[in-house]
């Protein structure tokens, strides 16, 4: 029986993402992320997030390794206490530098989400609860993918691999069987 459902997967343009250098275990960052009211991800492979509603706007704070985290916002204002407290060089031991331009941010969802995430990156990696995440490989580069919820991810890839990216998605989107799909598009 077909599904009626529709999977897509629409770029997300215009969206803040910082990258925040630390030293491993680094407490004066984690004393940063706190003052500001948010809340370091606390396992591998994890990432948190703060709703601001009186903006309608909130941070997400990802964890890629054990000496970066991604925040990312809707807003440049979202991240601009952050990026203040952790300009290069005002702190000894972490660091954040815009990478709003340098990447490409993809939501992705439907009903067959992971059967969709399965043609793109190893089973294994793909993140399958809500504030987890996974650094994979999509057609041998390097990607990440954060859980939304159950019908709702989000892929980050380089910006400049872009194109590639989407040929990608288009190709293993309509591979899915048996369901309607809406090709990816740009938001």
């Amino acid at each position: 029986m077909a599904n009626s459902a529709i999977n897509s997967a629409v770029q997300l343009n215009g969206l803040q993402l910082l990258s925040i250098s630390h030293l491993p275990d680094d407490q004066g960052a984690r004393k940063i992320i706190a003052a500001l009211g948010l809340d370091w991800p606390t396992h591998p492979g994890r990432f948190t997030e703060r709703l601001y509603e009186s903006e309608g706007d909130g941070v997400k704070l990802v964890w890629r390794s054990p000496r970066e985290l991604l925040a990312i916002a809707h807003s440049d204002s979202a991240l601009q206490s952050l990026r203040d407290a952790m300009v290069p060089g005002r702190q000894a031991t972490a660091a954040v530098w815009n990478q709003s331009q340098a990447m490409a941010l993809f939501e992705l969802q439907g009903p067959d989400l992971d059967a969709w995430l399965t043609r793109l990156v190893d089973a294994e990696a793909i993140p399958r609860t809500k504030g987890h995440s996974s650094r994979c490989r999509l057609a041998d580069i390097a990607v990440q993918v954060l859980r939304l919820d159950h019908h709702r991810a989000w892929l980050l890839a380089d910006k400049p691999i872009t194109a590639y990216v989407r040929n990608w998605l288009d190709f293993t989107h309509a591979a899915l069987p048996h369901q309607s799909l809406a090709k990816p598009q740009n938001n």
